[in-house]
């Protein structure tokens, strides 16, 4: 779930196959969601549709459209937008679903709108907005907080709410549902600290190309390795504390952890950083 709302999302996080619940101002997990879930698209539509059948169903929950929609909408965020309304489109057809929650009627685009089927329209600011929905103004009843109009059939309900919140409920559920065969992805951010051996991998050398661990991948998070080919050159660049100094040295010391037959040779000056570890 992505929570751009006030936050009430946060009550669903202890159910054993919720994912994790992203805040407004968490970009770096709602990043790893976008991508992860257009990698997964993908893998899927590749299975065929027998293997797609066996395959976990996998729901989106985003409160605060508008708000999401905006934090995106600019040159930096133009590719994860394109991922994600991609996954909105095409997801359902392989198990991917997503459910909206926004604030306007105008707040989801026309082309996404109309691959919904299932709307609700609930309060309104002008009983006019629900023509947009097909409703006329006179068709509209007294619409109390938690009444909605169901698009389509025109149908009225009222949204039931658990007894005693829904954090509650959210905990007496966890309590006594048990955990899914295939536990969900955690949307986690990555460490800002990492030790060579915690990665649980050691460098490559015997033959060409040569890879050699320095960290952890955000999309996996699984060991990243630096692939060096016969003949290149690598090249980690940034300013003044950022890190390229400690990068070398996991570089060498990952080498010689692997081979105590390399030669290591540093040029650096006084302020390059720590010594060496060889």
């Amino acid at each position: 779930a992505m929570d751009f709302g006030a936050g009430e999302m946060a009550a669903v996080g202890p159910l054993p196959h919720t994912g994790a619940v992203i805040l407004a101002a968490e970009r770096e997990r709602q990043t790893r969601l976008m991508r992860y879930l257009r990698a997964e698209l993908d893998r899927r539509r590749d299975l065929g549709a027998a293997a797609v059948r066996q395959e976990p169903a996998i729901v989106t929950f985003v409160d605060g459209w508008s708000s999401l929609a905006a934090e995106y909408n600019d040159l930096a965020g133009t590719a994860l937008w394109e991922a994600f309304t991609r996954v909105f489109a095409d997801g359902p057809e392989v198990g991917l679903y997503t459910v909206v929650a926004a604030d306007r009627t105008s707040a989801v685009s026309h082309a996404l709108s109309s691959l919904v089927r299932q709307r609700l329209a609930l309060r309104l600011g002008d009983k006019g907005d629900y023509s947009s929905f097909g409703i006329r103004m006179a068709s509209v009843p007294e619409m109390v907080p938690g009444r909605a109009i169901t698009v389509g059939t025109h149908q009225v309900v009222q949204i039931a709410r658990p007894a005693g919140g829904a954090e509650a409920a959210a905990r007496r559920l966890a309590a006594t549902v048990p955990a899914p065969s295939r536990p969900p992805v955690r949307m986690d951010v990555l460490a800002t600290e990492m030790r060579l051996a915690d990665l649980g991998a050691t460098a490559r050398l015997g033959a060409r190309p040569w890879t050699v661990p320095i960290g952890v991948a955000e999309s996996a998070r699984a060991a990243a390795h630096l692939v060096a080919y016969q003949g290149e050159h690598a090249l980690f660049v940034g300013p003044a504390r950022s890190g390229k100094s400690t990068a070398l040295l996991t570089v060498a010391a990952a080498c010689r952890a692997a081979r105590s037959d390399i030669r290591v040779v540093a040029v650096a000056g006084p302020s390059a950083g720590s010594a060496a570890p060889w």
